[in-house]
């Protein structure tokens, strides 16, 4: 029961905070909302056939802006995933609440902070309520062919640390590493602004309780067309090879697909 009431008080505040959003959209500093599928959902053999929905909402506020480059905001997500074949795991929906602590370098923007959120598992009806400390970095880049500025070469590197891992009790003591690294070509752009991206995407994911799920590096290489929908608005169709391994399990370390995907975006 307690736990309930704690899953509608977030559910109600983050309504709330929705409904802000919407008539006054000025309140928030920052919103982002991204949602993709995925054919198969991995590279897994259990994936096989397996699709997934996956996506978030996030709204920014800018508390205080304390030097140029230093500012405390708070955010809240709404963190959500389905797939076809019903795992537990893959079914949950999030609500979260943050303060982050924002530092902009002109090398990296690093954003330590602390989050409480509640994740609850629509195929158990089970749900939980924990803190969570992070630390967040992201860095993007873009930089046009010299000879031809159709041509462009974009790239990107996140990652988080944080503790603990997930709700589960082999992860309530657990703290988790995950970064990811990407570089694209885009090969060409039409005057609508579509584009056809090539790109390598390596992900690294690695915790201290050696869980055979979080303890892997994951190698993609794929193609995908971008489509500008409106102002803010984008859609991505594509599709990524991805090569897994998979350092701590004890079945077979190495698995490899095909993965169709859909992405839209609006920020």
């Amino acid at each position: 029961m307690k736990q309930a009431g704690i899953r509608n008080t977030f559910q109600i505040l983050l309504f709330l905070l929705a409904c802000l959003y919407v008539c006054h959209p000025t309140l928030a500093s920052d919103r982002y909302h991204w949602s993709e599928i995925r054919l198969p959902n991995s590279e897994q053999p259990e994936d096989k056939h397996n699709t997934l929905i996956e996506g978030a909402f996030q709204f920014n506020w800018l508390l205080s802006q304390l030097t140029q480059r230093l500012s405390v905001h708070f955010q809240s997500n709404f963190d959500y995933s389905l797939d076809t074949k019903q795992y537990a795991y893959n079914n949950k929906f999030k609500p979260e609440l943050e303060l982050r602590l924002k530092y902009e370098s002109p090398y990296l923007r690093l954003e330590p902070g602390l989050r409480l959120l509640n994740e609850y598992r629509s195929v158990t009806d089970h749900g939980e309520t924990q803190w969570q400390a992070f630390l967040y970095w992201f860095k993007y880049w873009r930089v046009l062919g010299k000879k031809d500025e159709r041509f462009s070469f974009a790239g990107s590197l996140w990652g988080e640390v944080r503790n603990p891992s997930g709700i589960t009790p082999l992860e309530r003591e657990n703290a988790l590493l995950e970064t990811q690294f990407e570089q694209g070509v885009s090969r060409y752009q039409c005057s609508g602004g579509a584009s056809l991206d090539h790109y390598v995407r390596v992900k690294l994911v690695t915790d201290t309780e050696g869980l055979p799920w979080n303890n892997k590096v994951t190698t993609s290489i794929g193609t995908r067309c971008s489509f500008p929908i409106k102002q803010s608005q984008q859609l991505q169709i594509g599709v990524q090879y991805n090569f897994d391994h998979r350092w701590k399990s004890l079945n077979e370390k190495n698995q490899q697909d095909l993965i169709m995907l859909i992405n839209w975006s609006h920020w």
